[in-house]
């Protein structure tokens, strides 16, 4: 229970997806990576890719980006577990991302990827927030992904 809770985005967590991607990538002989994580996902996304020299492109789609924010935004109780990206400004401004952000998404409102580019100061050109306005957390992005994917994969 407490990994789906205020552990969930922990180091012992990150640390087992970490070990899982050193070995696809040993497996598929590849150098470079591009990851990608939903919601949640996109929060663990931005964490391996802090500690990870390998990354070529992290893209979220409706990620949380700063739990802190998201928590105080819902008046919820904080993750006190669990590791926050937007506190790592330094191993994140320098790698190339995308956040997809839903225009209807009332789950993780696009206000949660802009408090997390304020507090990474991303170098100029290194991170674009994107809005699909018919977007909500959960509907509408299989119907967007086509395009997205064509765009920036």
């Amino acid at each position: 229970m407490t990994y789906w809770t205020s552990h969930r985005y922990s180091e012992k967590v990150i640390d087992s997806i970490d070990k899982v991607i050193d070995r696809v990538k040993k497996e598929n002989k590849l150098e470079k990576i591009k990851i990608i994580g939903f919601s949640g996902g996109g929060t663990v996304a931005a964490l391996l890719a802090a500690r990870r020299d390998d990354i070529d492109l992290l893209i979220t789609v409706a990620g949380n980006l700063d739990p802190d924010y998201h928590c105080r935004l819902y008046g919820i109780t904080p993750l006190w577990g669990s590791l926050n990206p937007s506190e790592l400004p330094n191993k994140l401004k320098h790698i190339k991302q995308v956040h997809f952000v839903g225009g209807k998404d009332q789950i993780v409102p696009r206000s949660v990827a802009e408090s997390y580019r304020e507090k990474i100061s991303p170098l100029p050109g290194f991170l674009e927030i994107v809005e699909i306005k018919t977007c909500s957390h959960h509907d509408g992005w299989h119907e967007s992904w086509g395009d997205i994917s064509r765009k920036y994969l």
